[in-house]
């Protein structure tokens, strides 16, 4: 089932969040006039929100609001009108001209199922339907299908008429780029003539010559730093090397080999803060410390929502759980130690870099989750100096108060190490608080006297993680692909949620991994690839005929 599409526009999106509790007789009266609405508008024109809402729901308002540009009005429009049609019971028989599931419609049009979701963002409307299995799925009336073919006849045409390049089509487009380099061409010469003779796409050919072998690019210094760019990309976004490999046009062991280098190179110089506790100097830390209860669950906590106002309510109703924290600072802080030690005499080999990587991300895991412990003294610090409350100020103040006090909790818990003697200012909470307080205090001057209290549904937040913990920045980048975790098989859901700590536990290595889920390290590694495949990361689709990939 595919996942549903966000609005692009802020606006459409709180429309979409209010029409969504509209009753039944409402959403379809939406519904249909979103429809008849974006079959009239111009991509380039701009449309006033209030002439939008005035559109769909007859309200008029006195105030203009927000100009929308007609191309991202008119794909929000269609995501609107799936988003409306889901527990409309809608069938087939709901209009007269009928409904196609969603793969039908695309044989119907003779394009591929892709390219139809790519036509949603542009105006295609689509609707969940009961064809008869009593369970709605993805489809299209015919109507709007006829309606988009009428509007894009050009571009219906050519998606039409592409086709993929077999085997037979790759040795043929090959043999006419030789023929061409021997009559004296340039290798992008060569691929224009070829792409004009065979009617393909100047970039589709090159790609193919390249993946062929049949066109060996010459690596300049700044195509080097680029291809080592995307592949550091394409390995933080769980893209199977192998698939990396095969688009690069290069060999998979020299892109694995280059990957492990450029990894470890990106270890060696992160900057890890250092801390040293008391009980470090226990004969038992090393067997103790590591593997305390709270170190080993709980880690689901750790992924705060983003929304001011939940977390500021949820901050009100807890109460700081400062020994909590203490716990985690120590074994965070353990775990930081062994890895500074760890980078001195990083070796380029698999298991080191793999192993470093997991502590590191458990220490971001056990720094989230200690910031969460705090937030309440945090919220109440930040009101204390305002002299208010913090959901009474605009959205943009909260954001900045709150990343300010985010940054400065991060900043003083890397800097924190407790100490024998104890005292106001030595103490967790004591250290916490002032630096709030002087983070805060130094902007809170600045902010305009607020007389009445503003109303929030909802504030966005960017993630504070770069606030907290910015020794991580650079190994954030599976985290944003933990969501669509949801929709994964239960194996390849437990996998992942084990690796990268997305579930209830640390993130685990993969020697880790193998005493969990048993079978060798290859076997693995790719188990690993198979699972982020069915994530659905960013990767090119694998060829029917070509090896299945076995890098990670």
């Amino acid at each position: 089932m595919p996942s549903a599409a966000r609005c692009r526009l802020a606006a459409m999106a709180d429309l979409a969040r209010q029409y969504a509790f509209a009753p039944a007789a409402t959403r379809t009266r939406i519904l249909t006039r979103a429809e008849a609405f974006i079959a009239e508008i111009e991509p380039d024109r701009e449309y006033p929100l209030a002439f939008v809402v005035f559109r769909l729901s007859g309200y008029r308002s006195e105030a203009d609001g927000d100009l929308l540009v007609g191309a991202d009005l008119r794909g929000d429009l269609a995501r609107l009108v799936t988003a409306l049609s889901k527990g409309l019971g809608l069938t087939p028989a709901s209009r007269p001209e009928g409904a196609l599931e969603f793969d039908a419609a695309a044989a119907a049009m003779g394009v591929s199922i892709r390219s139809l979701h790519r036509w949603r963002a542009e105006g295609l409307c689509c609707h969940w339907i009961d064809f008869g299995s009593g369970e709605a799925k993805l489809g299209c009336f015919r109507a709007a299908l006829d309606a988009f073919s009428k509007g894009h006849q050009p571009r219906v045409e050519r998606a039409a008429a592409y086709r993929r390049l077999d085997a037979d089509a790759r040795d043929q487009l090959a043999a006419r780029f030789r023929h061409h380099r021997r009559l004296g061409c340039s290798p992008t010469a060569a691929a224009a003539a070829v792409a004009a003779e065979l009617g393909r796409s100047r970039e589709s050919v090159r790609l193919a010559l390249i993946d062929s072998g049949a066109w060996a690019r010459r690596q300049t210094r700044r195509g080097a730093e680029a291809f080592r760019t995307r592949l550091l990309q394409a390995w933080d976004l769980l893209m199977p090397l192998a698939v990396f490999a095969r688009h690069e046009g290069r060999e998979l062991r020299a892109v694995a080999a280059e990957c492990r280098r450029l990894r470890a190179a990106r270890l060696r110089e992160i900057e890890l803060p250092s801390r040293h506790f008391p009980t470090f100097e226990r004969a038992d830390a090393a067997r103790v410390i590591p593997f305390a209860p709270i170190a080993q669950r709980g880690f689901a906590e750790q992924w705060m929502p983003l929304d001011a106002v939940v977390l500021v309510d949820s901050a009100r109703r807890m109460r700081a759980a400062f020994d909590a924290a203490e716990t985690l600072l120590a074994v965070e802080a353990w775990h930081l130690r062994e890895a500074q030690s760890a980078q001195r005499s990083l070796r380029t080999t698999e298991a080191a870099i793999d192993e470093l990587e997991t502590r590191l991300r458990w220490a971001a895991g056990l720094r989230r989750r200690a910031v969460r412990a705090v937030l309440p003294l945090a919220v109440s610090r930040i009101e204390q100096v305002l002299g208010g409350p913090l959901l009474a100020r605009t959205a943009e103040e909260v954001r900045v108060l709150l990343a300010q006090s985010f940054e400065a909790i991060g900043t003083a818990l890397d800097r924190y190490e407790p100490t024998v003697r104890g005292g106001p200012t030595r103490s967790l909470r004591g250290v916490l608080t002032l630096a709030i307080d002087r983070q805060i205090a130094a902007i809170a001057s600045g902010l305009p006297v607020r007389r009445a209290a503003a109303r929030h549904a909802r504030i966005d937040l960017a993630d504070f993680t770069l606030q907290i913990a910015p020794w991580f920045d650079s190994l954030r980048g599976p985290e944003r692909l933990r969501v669509r975790t949801l929709a994964l098989p239960a194996q390849a859901r437990d996998l992942l949620l084990q690796r990268f700590g997305w579930g209830d536990g640390p993130p685990a290595s993969i020697e880790s991994l193998r005493s969990n889920f048993g079978g060798s390290r290859p076997l693995m590694s790719r188990r690993l690839s198979d699972a982020a495949a069915a994530l659905g990361g960013p990767r090119r689709g694998r060829e029917s005929s070509g090896p299945r990939p076995r890098s990670r």
